[in-house]
Parts: C-alpha cells; sequence; structure tokens
C-alpha cells in the first residue's frame, strides 16, 4: 500500500506543519483532519489575491496575474472589452478559492512541508518550519504584484491604442 503525499505523518512534521500554517492554524488543522468535502472559505472568497499571498502561495497569484496579462494584451490587438473578460475571470476565480482555497491551501503547505523534511536536518525543522510561516509580507509582496500587473496592463493599453501597431514597418 502506498502512502498518499498528502497525508500529514503525526510527529514532529505536525509541528512542523502547525508552524508552517501560522495564526488561525487550529482552524485549518481541524478542518483537514475532518476532510471537510463542502467547506466555504470566506477569506480566501473576498481577499482573492491578499489571502493567498499571505498562505504563501504565490504561483497561483502568478499564474492568475499572466493570463490576465494576455487578455489585455489580447484584447487590446483583436479590439475586444477586456474589463468584462477579466472581471468575470476574477470573479469565477474567486468563486472557485472559496469553494477549493482549504483544500488547496491543505496540499500547498504538504508540499511545502515535504520540501522542507526532505533539505532540512530533522532537528532544524521546526525552525526552518517557524521561519517559512504565512505572515504578511507575503501580502505586500501581493500588492507589489499588483501594482506592476496595473501598470503592464495600462502600458499596453496605451501601446495599442493606435490602429494596427503591429503592422507598421
Amino acid at each position: 500500500m502506498t502512502a498518499n503525499r498528502n497525508e500529514i505523518k503525526p510527529d514532529t512534521s505536525s509541528e512542523a506543519l502547525r508552524l508552517l500554517v501560522g495564526p488561525n492554524d487550529q482552524y485549518y488543522l481541524t478542518r483537514w483532519s475532518r476532510r471537510d468535502k463542502f467547506t466555504f472559505n470566506w477569506p480566501a472568497f473576498l481577499f482573492i489575491f491578499l489571502w493567498r499571498g499571505y498562505r504563501k502561495m504565490y504561483g497561483l497569484v502568478a499564474g492568475v496575474l499572466a493570463v490576465c496579462l494576455l487578455i489585455d494584451f489580447f484584447g487590446a490587438v483583436f479590439h475586444y472589452d477586456v474589463d468584462l473578460v477579466v472581471n468575470v475571470l476574477v470573479i469565477v476565480f474567486a468563486i472557485f478559492l472559496g469553494f477549493n482555497g482549504t483544500a488547496l491551501y491543505r496540499w500547498s503547505v504538504t508540499r511545502r512541508l515535504r520540501k522542507l523534511e526532505a533539505r532540512t536536518a530533522p532537528e532544524d525543522l521546526l525552525e526552518a518550519a517557524d521561519r517559512r510561516r504565512a505572515n504578511w509580507i507575503g501580502v505586500v509582496l501581493v500588492w507589489i504584484a499588483l501594482l506592476v500587473y496595473m501598470g503592464l496592463s495600462m502600458q499596453i493599453g496605451r501601446l495599442l491604442e493606435h490602429e494596427n501597431w503591429l503592422f507598421r514597418h
């Protein structure tokens, strides 16, 4: 029988997991142990990007912002309403996170814990986990990423404002 890679070991790994989660660890550990299938995570729904930043789930934030930039670019090239498309994408993403945020967070934390266990000596595991816990620095990083996205989006709009700019010689 093979072990599930997302299973949590009940030894020092559970203490390291608690430290990785940081604030509200009891909420998440309780949810994960009960394996609630239909939970709704209001912070993940309401604070889409900021919640991800706080919980150090940067990959998903970067992916969504990259898709939004592509939509901005192609919207400007093909002259369609990018605001509507981006707003619908963000609303769908918010609903998805509301229903799946807790499970995705479990997957993310478990993955980070396995990487830490592989790279860290057992006696240093708790200290390493504590240094990588959820914190407000991630929120600041996401705010910066959102500002960069908005700046790039405005620049794309300005560059593509002139008809047929791609075909000028």
